[in-house]
């Protein structure tokens, strides 16, 4: 499928000199905590969690640099990607060839058929859109059965100030959230904490205290739906 060009903006500029300057750091793995030392090692334990089902083509939304689809497949090489980023620089940078498929588009706007794939994902993407348009576009592709799996920062209290104004993203409360992903078409709905190391991510900022206020009522947690 060929890529759709997506008109820039200033946070797209933003973002492209954000994303140039954490893979000159050697980081692939755009998520604010890790549940493993290494990437691979975290990789493998979503992978491990989500548990998609044998020959499953998976929608990677906001997928970053491609990395987790990489891991992931390398682990199963029976399951396919379609790889979903606005940004293309990020995009650029994805893995090509058999089992990886490359869009250039809005979580909220997915140029793809419905009942299409077997599953979706997001990781730390869905703190960057409107969750509702994203978990219903998700809805629409993922054919009935299918599942999708999520992890990302849950607000247990406060407010996204500063976390808009310093991260563009907000954390949405659990109960939001619920309401989002069952107005959405979800159902069976599980989540799980995400006991793990926010050391990469607090290791870009030069501002400790910083991170701490923007991050002091939030937490990670994993999501599991079912269509």
């Amino acid at each position: 499928m060929s890529e759709v060009a997506m008109p820039p903006t200033s946070l797209d500029a933003l973002l492209d000199q954000v994303s140039d300057g954490v893979w000159e750091e050697g980081l692939r793995v755009l998520q604010g905590t890790k549940l493993a030392p290494t990437e691979a090692e975290h990789v493998s334990i979503l992978l491990r969690l989500m548990a998609p089902p044998l020959g499953s083509v998976i929608l990677d939304a906001g997928c970053g640099f491609g990395e987790v689809a990489r891991l992931m497949r390398a682990e199963r090489p029976d399951l396919a990607f379609v790889l979903l980023n606005r940004n293309g620089t990020q995009l650029r940078r994805a893995p090509r060839g058999s089992g990886f498929t490359s869009i250039q588009a809005d979580m909220g706007a997915v140029p793809l058929a419905d009942g299409s794939v077997g599953g979706a994902m997001f990781l730390y993407a869905l703190c960057h859109v409107d969750p509702l348009a994203a978990l219903s576009e998700a809805a629409r592709v993922v054919r009935p059965g299918g599942f999708c799996f999520i992890f990302d920062f849950v607000r247990t209290g406060g407010d996204n100030a500063l976390m808009e104004r310093h991260l563009h993203a907000r954390a949405h409360s659990a109960g939001d959230f619920m309401a989002a992903c069952e107005a959405a078409g979800w159902h069976d709905v599980r989540a799980a904490p995400a006991p793990g190391d926010d050391g990469t991510f607090r290791a870009l900022f030069a501002d400790q205290a910083l991170f701490d206020a923007i991050f002091a009522e939030v937490r990670p947690v994993l999501w599991r739906l079912t269509k």
